[in-house]
């Protein structure tokens, strides 16, 4: 299986199974266990996957790569802190005896160090960063990126010492290790995400400010990374070429030198040899042809004191004056007695320039100096037995190494073992590239820098592998790259923690702050003073605040002295409670209301219907204040004009139902008692539209007038009533209540009730008047401090049962 396809697998199979565990792990069984059970379980789950993982490391060299550092983030990062940590723990322990199992590989403490770490990491940004929520996929790409680059900086630190060996794995597997570890934590979150919370990525989902804030800041932090890694690697290429460059022409010029010397040297001594035979006997042709051919040179001749070739072996050269050509004009400095000896490298003649010849010259005692002359072929036999070890101990580097090879391209000396080797053996070809150019070429099956420089006729190559060349960059971008990733992680949540502590926590606390307001509260204060902006934005909303509550706290005195005003005109509109009809006395009678608001949706009523027939009724309308109050006027008018025109009750509340249905727009309604007392026999016909069922006493006890209740007016038209009657004795009492007084509350949010009713008016015999304020008294001291949400309407009447007197 090839790598990739073997990295792959790792990866897609991890994702899988902790995006199957996730569910799992909300499932009820699972949820329903204590938090520190189900962090356990799950941190145990996800350290054994760990270890699965890292047993199916993937080896590159004398490394190994695998999942386990992403996977123990997603632990801390999806899942919980706890899990995290214990996922790393267990991780860690694995790696730790890894490496004493595993063979062939290079692991080390590091490893297993990382995978702790991991866990920590996820951890705390669960914890600190992130307010215990999942991060997005974007942030887990992120921080997975970044604990495999921690690993890989431990690694090197730690072998700083042999970081030759060291490097070359890491350069081999350490961005296949932080992908791989960074796409399983990315994709996982992408994935639960989207099966969790696909409104997250819909087109309509609105940005949290500080989502928004992370992207700009990650974004921002990724380009300045990118151009600095750019700008580092550019920097460092040319350095390390350069540094390349210098070490091979340094080294080839060295070489240079050496052999110049050696041959200078050798045919120097030739050249004096030679000078020594000429001084001892006359100056002959035949004499210079038998050195020629003794020394194996190409020309000889004698220069006289004018500067002139007198005699040669090159007939041709003969007359030939020295000072017409540069190469020659250089060796008149042995007639003027600068130098009695001197020798040129291999170039071009002055008489003939498409011919090549190293000349050397020394002077004679008794004519002018003597020349000898050599072609490169003769001059590389000449000193071949010197050139053999001219690059043996010649080093470039660590693995480089020095060539020399002669005009056929034969290795002739080298610091490797290529001799009796040629360039086009080893594969190299210099057609087309200049002497002294710094080249790359793949030799002895690994890419080398080159460069070569002739001298002598002798080719002079300097090569190092590549590998070798750019190793300082390599390191040093490496440690840079890392370093900077690393301190973009710091960054990112550093600035993620100001900006979170500084500004989205003021945010929250203005807009907590506004919510409250904006629902009524206007007794709460915004106290985000932590700097200068936010002050002012605090003071202002404060200060918009009072001028608000100033405004408000005016029109509710203008509402309360225009409700007051109603109040006044509503409770003109009502008869009044407190002995109406002094000159009567069949009955006594007393009505009392205490609105919940300034005017209320209660009201009572009662009139004479004619001299002997009284009518009593109270009512409660639907809602409170002025649209309660208005209809309450609307149906009493009604209701009292109907009765006046001599209709039973039953058909007061028909032809009243139909009438207050009619463009009701608002779809109140209201419950309403009314009965109509004959003042001589004592019989009460009374018709109850959906209200509270009266108290009636009778031979000294109070109960419940239960009758089945018709429906309330203006519900619904159409509607039949139904009338009652019941016989009233002398002394015999009714009180009729709204709802006001029977579901009063507490504090605690407890109704007053029916029956604390009926106990109270059963405790002792009081007048209607007394009865009526005992009853608001109590209700009063049981609500205690709570509110008074409903109006309280009471009307009690006694019947004497006496001649009535003439009405008022």
């Amino acid at each position: 299986m090839s790598i990739t396809l073997h990295l792959a697998l790792l990866t897609v199979g991890s994702i899988v199974l902790i995006s199957l565990l996730y569910p799992l792990s909300q499932s009820a069984p699972i949820a329903a266990l204590p938090h520190k059970i189900r962090q356990l379980y799950l941190g145990i789950s996800l350290g054994l996957l760990a270890c699965i993982n890292i047993g199916l490391s993937v080896e590159i060299g004398d490394r190994v790569i695998s999942p386990c550092n992403g996977i123990v983030l997603t632990a801390g990062l999806v899942f919980g802190g706890p899990a995290g940590i214990l996922a790393g723990l267990i991780a860690g322990f694995y790696n730790y005896l890894c490496t004493f199992w595993l063979s062939g590989v290079t692991p080390h403490w590091s490893t297993a160090f990382a995978a702790i770490l991991a866990g920590f990491i996820g951890a705390g940004l669960r914890t600190f960063l992130f307010e215990d929520k999942r991060p997005n996929w974007s942030e887990g790409i992120l921080f997975g990126c970044l604990v495999p680059v921690f690993n890989i900086l431990f690694l090197i630190l730690s072998n700083i010492n042999n970081l030759g060996i060291t490097f070359a794995g890491i350069k081999a597997c350490a961005f296949p290790f932080i992908a791989v570890n960074g796409l399983v934590t990315g994709l996982t979150l992408l994935a639960i995400n989207i099966a969790t919370e696909p409104s997250l990525f819909s087109t309509h989902h609105k940005k949290t400010i500080i989502y928004s804030f992370e992207q700009w800041i990650l974004a921002g932090l990724a380009v300045a990374v990118t151009l600095s890694t750019i700008l580092t690697w550019a920097m460092q290429t040319q350095v390390s070429t350069d540094d390349t460059d210098l070490l091979l022409t340094t080294t080839l010029a060295d070489v240079k030198a050496d052999l110049d010397t050696r041959s200078d040297q050798a045919f120097l001594t030739i050249a004096q040899l030679v000078a020594w035979e000429l001084d001892e006997a006359p100056i002959t042709v035949e004499i210079m042809d038998m050195l020629v051919e003794f020394y194996g040179l190409t020309e000889m001749s004698v220069i006289g004191e004018d500067g002139i070739i007198c005699y040669s072996t090159q007939p041709s050269f003969l007359g030939f004056n020295m000072n017409t050509g540069e190469q020659s004009s250089a060796f008149l400095a042995l007639l003027d007695g600068t130098t009695v000896s001197l020798v040129q490298a291999l170039q071009p003649m002055s008489e003939n320039e498409e011919i090549l010849r190293k000349y050397a010259a020394y002077d004679l005692e008794t004519n002018g100096f003597v020349q000898i002359g050599l072609t490169a072929e003769q001059l590389q036999e000449s000193i071949d037995s010197q050139i053999d070890s001219a690059a043996t101990y010649r080093h470039i580097g660590e693995n480089g190494a020095v060539l020399i090879a002669d005009l056929n391209g034969t290795i002739v000396s080298a610091t490797q073992d290529n001799l009796s080797q040629s360039f086009s053996d080893i594969g190299l070809d210099l057609t087309g590239l200049a002497e002294g150019d710094l080249f790359t070429y793949t030799l002895f099956g690994t890419a080398h820098y080159c460069c070569y420089i002739v001298a002598e006729g002798y080719t002079i190559l300097g090569i190092i592998p590549v590998d070798e060349a750019t190793f300082s960059r390599d390191i040093t971008f490496y440690l840079t790259l890392f370093t900077q990733l690393t301190i973009l992680g710091l960054v990112f949540v550093l600035i993620f923690l100001l900006v979170k502590g500084n500004i989205i926590a003021n945010v929250r606390s203005i807009n907590q702050a506004l919510g409250e307001i904006t629902h009524g509260n206007l007794a709460v204060s915004v106290d985000c003073h932590s700097n200068q902006e936010f002050s002012t934005l605090s003071d202002g909303i404060n200060a918009t605040v009072d001028t608000l509550k100033e405004y408000i706290d005016e029109a509710a005195t203008r509402i309360d002295e225009e409700l007051e005003f109603a109040r006044t005109i509503q409770l003109a509109n009502l008869p009044s409670g407190s002995n109406p009809f002094p000159n009567r006395k069949e009955f006594e009678l007393f009505a009392l209301m205490d609105t919940a608001k300034k005017v209320g949706g209660d009201f009572y009523d009662f009139f004479f219907v004619d001299a002997h027939h009284l009518a009593i009724l109270i009512a409660d309308v639907s809602g409170k204040g002025i649209p309660a109050a208005m209809f309450m006027m609307s149906a009493k008018a009604c209701i009292r004009s109907l009765a006046d025109a001599g209709y039973p009750a039953d058909k007061v509340f028909e032809l009243a139902n139909e009438k207050l249905c009619e463009n009701n727009e608002a779809t109140m309604f209201v419950t309403v008692w009314m009965g109509i007392l004959d003042l001589q026999t004592g019989e009460l016909s009374f018709v109850n539209g959906g209200h509270n069922p009266p108290l009636l006493k009778t031979k000294g006890t109070y109960a419940y007038l239960a009758t089945p209740p018709n429906l309330m007016l203006a519900a619904m038209e159409g509607v039949p009533y139904t009338s009652h009657q019941i016989q009233l004795h002398s002394g015999d009492q009714i009180l009729l209540y709204t709802d006001g007084v029977t579901e009063a509350m507490d504090v605690d949010g407890q109704l007053y009730g029916e029956d604390r009713l009926l106990s109270l008016v059963n405790q002792e015999p009081l007048k209607p008047d007394i009865l009526c304020q005992t009853i608001l008294s109590s209700v009063n001291q049981y609500a205690g401090e709570a509110p008074q949400f409903d109006d309280i309407t009471l009307l009690s009447l006694t019947y004497q049962g006496q001649e009535p007197a003439k009405p008022n």
